[in-house]
Parts: C-alpha cells; sequence; structure tokens
C-alpha cells in the first residue's frame, strides 16, 4: 500500500478488498434507497448532484467495511492502536460498522 499517496491524495485503493456479492448487494441497497427518494435508476433526469442518505445501514455495509483486506489497509494507514482498535475490536451491528466502547 502507497500510504505516501494516501497522505499526499487523501485516499487509497484497496483493489478486490470486497467480493463481488457483497458489494452488489450494498449497490442494490443504495438503490432502493435512492428510489425511495425519488431517483430512478434508467432516469438520469432524477439523479441529484447531492444526495445525503445516512439512513442506509444493512448487514452488508458491515461486511464490506470490516473485509480483512480493509481491516489490513486500516491499520497500515491510521494504525489499530491509535483508533482504539486493537483494545476494542470492531463492532459489527446487523446494519453498520463501528467501534465498541472499552469495558
Amino acid at each position: 500500500m502507497d500510504v505516501d499517496a494516501f497522505i499526499r491524495d487523501g485516499y487509497v485503493a484497496v483493489r478486490g478488498a470486497v467480493d463481488q456479492e457483497t458489494v452488489t448487494a450494498c449497490r442494490e441497497l443504495i438503490w432502493a434507497a435512492m428510489a425511495q427518494r425519488g431517483v430512478r435508476r434508467g432516469d438520469r433526469a432524477t439523479w441529484p448532484v447531492y444526495l445525503e442518505m445516512d439512513d442506509v445501514v444493512a448487514a452488508p455495509f458491515a461486511a464490506a467495511g470490516s473485509a480483512p483486506a480493509l481491516v489490513a489497509a486500516y491499520d497500515e494507514l491510521i494504525g489499530l492502536a491509535e483508533t482504539g482498535l486493537a483494545e476494542t475490536g470492531l463492532a459489527i451491528g446487523a446494519g453498520s460498522l463501528g467501534r465498541r466502547p472499552p469495558g
């Protein structure tokens, strides 16, 4: 992983980090949520420039965020000790990815 590029550019690609089935499930959940907001997949005229969707949570997103290749990237980029994940571990709920509080 190119940590220097991450520091310079603010992002890094981790290709193949999440399996295709999980990616497909996430994509379909996003399109379903957008459809509830009037966005139609086949009609670009309904596509907004910006759409906030902080209510879209489901197990596939947790699986994607905690994929082993991504967890390794998190560790390499920011270190588990700095995030508190070394002590508390990843907390994978039914719908989201987060950190468990200590204790």
